[in-house]
């Protein structure tokens, strides 16, 4: 008996052959399914601790297997052999290494959205973009040269858990002590937990922000309903879950990279976008983006199509059928046309045809409502959090740029130009930076403060109520306020869209 037929046999039997194991492995499930809601109790806080707690531990691990196990000879043999890179010719590593790579970044990019608050304030977005692709490469490549190491010689096995064969079986044939599979075991243990971590937070973020405190309650009902789905899944054997692995999550990963791709580039448009990103980064963006953005959705596509192809004449010439990927597709078409009702639904329009025709067009809720605002309360809330009493020289060079593109795209709110206006509510301009080396006998600079003024908060004063934080505060371009509850009714007073201004949050949600 190898040793994927020793794994068939215990612990993914199915629950009718071996019930025993059946029950160790549902208990194993419970503890791990609520055991990973607690790594998450206090959401990004818990998150950075448990990463940066596991993260150096799987390095270590890693590092260990490699010096102890790994045997360069195999790895030389493998790469100076023509025979191991004949499968690069076949369609289903290419599309494996797709759907794992999608995978990757779906995972990580959970985290860098819902986090994007916190995390883009420090960086740069397309930098963070690159920076994780660049990791999963490197990640990749070196995963599968560390499990090659020390596999030994002799067939690996391709099945759903062909790391685990591969830990027992070249563990039994090196004759090596209990002590490196179990290093090896951990090592899978500790990055799944990462994974399903990184997975989570985003799930549990947003709970947060709709249900308040109770967030941990829908958690650990969440928590059960996937103990119950695992252990219904692992009950029917590996059957069921190869089918997941090998034909479901393949379509889903790419038909919802490719569908994210298409709906920011080519329904919110590609000139917005490229101006959202202007503003963010403050810098132009290169035109190689753009080429990729639009040759990635073809490139997705025809790798799937070569491969689903390839799959399809295989299982005709064997006889088989394929009834999970069209349950996908139909799955996916009732998904679709649900969700596209629902977007025509909202629309705000008089018939079907219109609102079908606004229902592809970008919402006006979506990137910066504006960017001259934001930009100037940015300034300012960094000189509140350095405590300095000094106003911030805003460059307005830049922003003017991004407002004269959005005025040759007829962009209608940009069409009253409040910002050179000569009405007696407004600040002329020049009036819109004060330093402390300008002269005050200048009386053009005399009692003039910010375009929107924020108090300077001490540190021991910035905590809000749980009800405060998110209030979205009123703006009065004409009488230059902002913040609090503000009775105006001049026709330049609105509201704006982003969480408190005056808590330290930054919004750079496309």
């Amino acid at each position: 008996m190898n040793a994927s037929e020793c794994f068939n046999s215990t612990f993914l039997a199915p629950f009718t052959e071996q019930p025993q194991y059946l029950g160790v492995m549902a208990i194993l499930i419970f503890v791990l399914w609520f055991f990973l809601p607690i790594m998450l109790y206090r959401l990004h806080k818990s998150l950075r601790i448990s990463l940066v707690i596991l993260s150096p531990i799987i390095v270590i691990v890693a590092i260990l297997l490699t010096v102890f196990l790994s045997d360069l000879n195999i790895l030389s043999n493998i790469l100076e052999s023509c025979e191991h890179w004949a499968p690069l010719s076949q369609p289903y590593i290419w599309h494996s290494t797709l759907v794992q790579a999608l995978l990757s970044t779906q995972i990580v990019s959970g985290y860098l959205i819902s986090a994007g608050g916190s995390l883009y304030r420090h960086s740069d977005v397309r930098w963070t973009s690159t920076f994780v692709t660049i990791t999963n490469l490197l990640s990749g490549w070196l995963s599968v040269f560390l499990w090659q190491s020390i596999g030994g010689e002799g067939d690996k096995d391709t099945s759903f858990i062909a790391i685990l064969v591969l830990i027992y079986q070249s563990s039994v044939s090196e004759k090596r002590s209990k002590e490196w599979p179990l290093l090896a075991f951990g090592l899978v243990l500790l990055s799944g937990i990462i994974t399903v971590l990184s997975l989570l937070f985003p799930i549990y973020d947003k709970l947060h922000r709709l249900t308040g405190d109770y967030w941990r309650i829908f958690a650990c009902a969440s928590s059960a309903l996937g103990t119950a789905l695992t252990v219904s899944v692992l009950a029917q054997g590996l059957d069921l879950a190869a089918v997941l692995d090998e034909l479901v999550i393949p379509v889903l990963a790419v038909f919802t990279a490719v569908v994210e791709i298409v709906g920011f580039v080519f329904i919110y448009g590609w000139f917005y976008l490229t101006v959202d990103i202007h503003f963010i980064t403050g810098s132009r963006l290169p035109w190689f983006w753009l080429v990729t953005w639009w040759s990635i959705p073809v490139l997705l596509m025809g790798v799937t199509g070569w491969w689903l192809r390839s799959l399809l004449r295989a299982t005709w010439g064997q006889g088989q059928t394929l009834w999970p990927l069209g349950g996908v597709f139909i799955g996916i078409l009732i998904v679709m046309v649900v969700m596209a009702a629902v977007a025509v639904a909202k629309e705000e329009q008089f018939n079907l045809l219109t609102k079908i025709a606004s229902a592809f067009r970008p919402s006006r809720l979506w990137g910066p409502e504006e960017p001259m605002a934001r930009y100037i309360w940015m300034s300012q809330r960094f000189i509140n959090e350095n405590n300095s009493e000094q106003e911030f020289n805003t460059d307005t060079k830049t922003f003017n740029h991004i407002i004269n593109k959005y005025h040759d795209k007829c962009n209608e709110i940009y069409n009253e130009d409040w910002l050179h206006s000569t009405d007696i509510y407004q600040n002329t301009p020049k009036a819109q930076t004060k330093i402390d080396h300008i002269d005050n006998e200048n009386p053009l600079y005399n009692d003039v403060g910010p375009i929107y003024s924020i108090p300077t908060v001490s540190s021991s004063k910035r905590r809000k109520k749980a009800e405060e934080q998110f209030r979205s505060p009123n703006i009065c371009i004409a009488k230059d306020e902002l913040g609090g509850p503000v009775n105006c009714n001049c026709n330049r007073h609105f509201q704006l869209n982003v969480p408190d201004l005056r808590n330290n949050e930054v919004s750079t949600s496309l």
